[in-house]
């Protein structure tokens, strides 16, 4: 700026760079969950204004994508009770618009407890009436299928809700019964998530009793022929 034969001044310079947008890389500090906790997503190596978008049904023909308020290349997911995908839209003025790949964040499935069901066996067990015997091994308890979660099985002599513990090595889907209590003997299983929430079966009941082994008869010869 001149003003007459008086100096020269100058403003300060602006620089305005003709640019395309560029979507960087997007990834999940934890791409697993648990329910009810979250994770932080990074966008980085982006050119342009961010925003971001997240949808729950990301994978069918027609997905709705939710805008997010946050314009910052880090964002926080908050507590999901649902797995969620999320994506960042990456724009330079009115030149360009890209968008960066699709980042899922799985939320782990919750524990599903299924039924139990016991081998047929004669006598079945079912009460006190048609007990088992101690001395035998052949019930076999198993968990129908479709559970979710590791399994353990747990027994108890206290009632079907209460006094259970764990039986050493039971982690299949089936367990054979062995060394029974005089009584009545509860079974449950106990189904286990990556996340540390657990979830019961109803427990089964079988009943057993001491079987006292038979006893010989002997007889002393007196010359007749015994009965």
């Amino acid at each position: 700026i001149t003003s007459g034969l008086c100096s020269e001044v100058y403003s300060n310079a602006v620089q305005f760079t003709i640019g395309t947008a560029i979507a960087g890389t997007l990834t999940a500090a934890n791409p697993t969950v648990c329910k009810g906790t979250g994770t932080t997503l990074t966008l980085t190596g982006s050119v342009g204004a961010i925003k971001w978008w997240k949808s729950t049904n990301w994978t069918s023909q027609e997905p709705q994508w939710i805008p997010l308020s946050s314009t910052a290349a880090t964002v926080l997911t908050g507590n999901l009770s649902v797995s969620t995908a999320y994506k960042a839209e990456v724009t330079v003025g009115a030149c360009s618009t890209v968008t960066s790949q699709i980042m899922p964040v799985m939320v782990l499935a919750a524990p599903l407890a299924k039924p139990i069901t016991a081998s047929v066996t004669s006598p079945t067990g079912a009460s006190s009436a048609s007990a088992l015997c101690t001395s035998s091994a052949s019930k076999v308890l198993t968990i129908v299928g479709g559970s979710i979660g590791a399994v353990q099985w747990q027994k108890s002599i206290t009632s079907t809700t209460s006094g259970f513990v764990d039986i050493t090595d039971a982690v299949a889907m089936s367990y054979v019964i062995t060394n029974p209590t005089v009584g009545a003997n509860y079974f449950r299983a106990k189904f286990t998530n990556s996340c540390g929430v657990s979830v019961f079966s109803i427990a089964i009941t079988v009943h057993y009793k001491e079987c006292a082994p038979g006893k010989a008869i002997t007889s002393v010869l007196t010359g007749k022929t015994p009965f």
